[in-house]
């Protein structure tokens, strides 16, 4: 487990003691780094890029092939959506998720198993326009379908426990909902 910054304490105070503490150590008060002595210190000063990019692409480095994300915008908006830009730029080539307490988000570029039950909530929502988008396992199914950027796609239900999506021509953020509701 990566903690980045100040987030390291927050993950130590949740009882997931960071393996890793990584960023640029501006939120992160000299008086309390000695919580998380057990931690392997990586510094990374780089100010052309967050905490939680930086924590990313390490866990890339280290052969990473899946990475979860876990109270990733802080409070902070800007941190937020730079996380939803940080999992667009891995679509592909890496499998980043966004993971709240009932629901996941990822982003999706080419083919996709969505795993999880019949009336789960499934959102699909373009970014920027994105040419051909194919979704099955789902009540209201798409077909080569063009999606741009707004709230089509948004409240879709999963009639199983896996629905199947083919992205092509853009990305797509993808996000499932535990439950039935909340959409």
């Amino acid at each position: 487990m990566v903690g980045t910054d100040g987030g390291a304490l927050k993950a130590l105070r949740a009882g997931v003691p960071p393996h890793i503490v990584l960023g640029d150590m501006d939120s992160l008060p000299a008086d309390r780094r000695e919580q998380l002595a057990g931690a392997q210190w990586v510094a990374a000063p780089d100010q052309e890029a967050s905490d939680l990019e930086k924590a990313v692409h390490h866990c890339v480095d280290l052969g990473a092939t899946e990475i979860r994300m876990a109270a990733a915008g802080g409070g902070r908006i800007d941190h937020l959506l730079a996380a939803y830009s940080v999992m667009v730029g891995m679509a592909g080539r890496v499998d980043v998720r966004l993971c709240e307490p009932r629901a996941e988000a990822m982003a999706v570029a080419g083919d996709a198993a969505i795993y999880g039950a019949a009336g789960n909530t499934l959102s699909l929502v373009a970014m920027a326009p994105v040419r051909s988008v194919w979704l099955d396992g789902v009540r209201w199914p798409l077909r080569d379908e063009a999606l741009l950027p707004g709230s089509r796609g948004v409240s879709n239900r999963m009639e199983t426990g896996i629905a199947r999506l083919r992205v092509e021509g853009g990305t797509l953020i993808v996000c499932r909902l535990w439950s039935g509701r909340g959409g």
